[in-house]
Formats: structure tokens, sequence, C-alpha cells
């Protein structure tokens, strides 16, 4: 059988923090069609802190440019980007304090692909917060990031942006 020799279009990795963070990753790639990939603990339903990043990106999957584009059939080029949306709740000032001025990515070759995004104290607080009436509690965010081809896709992300 022949190697489809196609080149990878897929240029964005979105590392979640938990099961919120993966919903909302995964609203704005089906919503918005963005060609990313999806790095979560089993889906979500294990987290990721901020302070066990250094435990995933010494692992095999980051050890090189070559092996990550490979394992998880990326394009790196100029334009890639590593999109890491973490709570900011689960760990000390310091390591928060890292992880939004990204000095705690300096020492690995994906530095400058690195942003950082996140959720001061966690993502239900923020939306809780933005007064978005779905919230009651954590296992409502579903209701506010829907992977459903019969919402005004379009419409709907405006709204939740305009809260946020």
């Amino acid at each position: 059988m022949k190697k489809n020799n196609k080149k990878k279009s897929t240029n964005c990795l979105i590392i979640c923090h938990g099961k919120s963070e993966y919903l909302l990753a995964n609203y704005l790639k089906s919503n918005l069609r963005i060609p990313a990939k999806i790095v979560s603990d089993k889906n979500g339903k294990k987290s990721i802190q901020i302070n066990s990043l250094k435990n995933l990106f010494s692992g095999k999957y980051f050890k090189s440019k070559n092996i990550l584009e490979n394992h998880y059939g990326l394009n790196i080029n100029e334009n890639f980007k590593i999109f890491i949306i973490m709570d900011t709740d689960d760990c000390n000032k310091e390591e928060a304090l890292n992880y939004k001025n990204k000095s705690m990515f300096k020492n690995y070759w994906f530095y400058k692909f690195v942003i950082p995004i996140y959720n001061e104290p966690n993502i239900e607080n923020v939306i809780k917060s933005s007064n978005l009436s779905a919230m009651k509690n954590k296992t409502d965010v579903h209701r506010i990031f829907p992977i459903d081809d019969n919402i005004n896709k379009i419409e709907s992300i405006i709204f939740v942006s305009s809260k946020l």
C-alpha cells in the first residue's frame, strides 16, 4: 500500500487542564473547523496541572519536533502554536506566574510556539463571573460549549465571547 504523502495541515496543538477546558477546545475546534489536535488526560476526565506540565513535556512525544509531528500528525512551521489552557487554583503563585509569563517553558525546543491561556482561579469561576446563565455548577459547562450542529455556531461563539 502506498503511503499518503499529503502535507499535514494541522498546525495547532491544544493542551487542556481538565474536562471543562477539553469541552471548550473541542467546541472551538468543531464549530470553527480549526485543524487542531487536543491533548488531555483521558479526554479531560483526569486533570493536567500546571506543576505537572514538566512531566508531559519531558515525555517521549515532546522530545523533538519530528517525534511531535509524527505522533500528533502536525505540521510544525512558523505558524504552529501550542495553546495550553490551565486553571491557576491548583498551583502556588510562583508556578502560576512562571506559567503566565512562559518562563517555565524556556528550556524546551518548542518555547516560541507556546501560548499559555489561564483561568483565575478556574474556568468554572470565570464562566460564572461572566454571567452566562447556563452555568449553575461545574457539570453545566457542556451547555455553554455544546458540540451540536443545530446551534448557530457563530452567534453562540460571539455570545460567549461578549460575556467574557
